[in-house]
């Protein structure tokens, strides 16, 4: 688990299946406690090396995240999964109708150190972005389910990342701004 670092893992404690070999002919004989700890162990395991394998690959960098549905009953954040299949969690708020190729990297190659205050950094980005454009009804205030929307990701715990929604977008539309090589810590 160390070696390969995972994206993702199913775990559980061995369980016997009676319409197995296993089942049928061998006997379980490791305690109830020492499964338990394996399980621990394997988990946490899994959980530090992704943390660790996220935050040093994805923490800057921007996706394309399929909005699944709202992350809380409040409705205050969503949950998605980008374009590698990692679920991604973002503040409901309002983002761009579209962006730009030039506007994509200069917002991935910002600095991450709006991580103490990180709406009102990118938001002021943003507004900035929507000043300098000329044309009518720049922001999209309503993201819902079903939506594709790009958004930086500024943290990782696990397996799952956190991130801020930038501007929506359709799968033509990301293509054209070559996401994955907008890295900020390239």
């Amino acid at each position: 688990m160390r070696e390969v670092i995972y994206d993702q893992a199913f775990t559980y404690k061995y369980s016997r299946r009676e319409q197995t070999f296993a089942g049928l002919h061998l006997e379980d004989d490791v305690a109830e406690e020492v499964k338990s700890r394996r399980l621990a162990e394997l988990i946490d395991t899994f959980q530090m090396t992704t943390s660790i394998r996220n935050s040093l690959l994805e923490v800057g960098r921007l996706h394309v995240v399929l909005v699944e549905g709202e992350g809380d009953p409040q409705g205050n954040t969503f949950t998605g999964r980008t374009d590698t299949n990692k679920r991604v969690i973002f503040p409901n708020q309002r983002v761009l109708q579209s962006i730009s190729k030039e506007e994509a990297k200069h917002i991935a190659m910002s600095s991450l150190a709006y991580s103490l205050s990180p709406s009102s950094t990118l938001t002021e980005l943003l507004e900035s972005i929507v000043q300098k454009r000329r044309e009518g009804q720049p922001w999209c205030n309503e993201v819902k389910k079903g939506d594709y929307v790009i958004v930086k990701i500024t943290a990782a715990r696990g397996h799952t990342l956190r991130g801020l929604p930038v501007a929506q977008t359709s799968i033509t539309q990301s293509t054209s701004l070559s996401l994955p090589s907008l890295l900020s810590n390239a």
